[in-house]
């Protein structure tokens, strides 16, 4: 049970970070335009 949290938790983490980097990608691309 503690594993899945775990790996829960990992995924979670990493989906917040892929978010953050596309949102802070897109603002790079919309300030260059």
């Amino acid at each position: 049970m503690m594993m899945m949290m775990m790996m829960m938790m990992m995924m979670m983490m990493m989906m917040m970070m892929m978010m953050m980097m596309m949102m802070m990608i897109s603002r790079m691309s919309l300030a260059l335009l």
